[in-house]
């Protein structure tokens, strides 16, 4: 299961590279053709929409990494006793928070297919899509989330950290002196 998710994750950030690359292009087009004096309308709501998509896609590889933003400064000065307990206790609120975060964003994406929910001004462009492609990243978020909680559920069996770093010596042959 890890690796099916490890790929999904790969292909979702390598997809967002793509989507960065397509929102700087549509960011160009728009400050060139206002620069002639013959914008085109709704540019700049679109590289909005994929600024947004990139955000979302990219989430789940950065969980599974274990990248995402987040405050451990004293979490490093803990005991591997309360630091194992509170990673656990962090990663099932995240999880709650996410799940409740993914099943509000399903239904309002519902909604807005629903309803045709468009934004406002000269191009109607509706939002449905996009709100579509940020379930989807949430979902794998969440399953990122899902994998490192019962990571961290397991490597609080252990008595000392598994991943603190042990001191490395070279080894160096016996002829050598300083």
């Amino acid at each position: 299961m890890r690796k099916v998710l490890h790929t999904i994750n790969e292909f979702l950030s390598a997809f967002s590279g793509w989507l960065m690359l397509l929102m700087m292009a549509l960011l160009l087009l728009d400050i060139v053709s206002r620069g002639i004096d013959k914008p085109f309308q709704g540019i700049a709501e679109m590289s909005v929409f994929v600024m947004m998509v990139v955000i979302y896609l990219g989430l789940a590889r950065c969980e599974e990494n274990d990248e995402n933003v987040r405050i451990e400064i004293f979490l490093h000065f803990l005991p591997w006793k309360i630091k194992k307990l509170l990673l656990v206790l962090i990663n099932v609120i995240q999880l709650g928070v996410v799940s409740i975060f993914l099943y509000e964003m399903g239904r309002n994406t519902l909604i807005a297919y629903r309803t045709n929910e468009a934004v406002a001004g000269t191009v109607q462009l509706p939002i449905w899509p996009v709100k579509v492609l940020i379930v989807i990243g949430l979902f794998f978020y969440l399953t990122s989330i899902l994998m490192n909680t019962a990571t961290s559920i397991k490597n609080a069996r252990y008595a000392e950290d598994p991943f603190a770093k042990q001191a490395e010596t070279p080894d160096l042959p016996s002829d050598v002196s300083f």
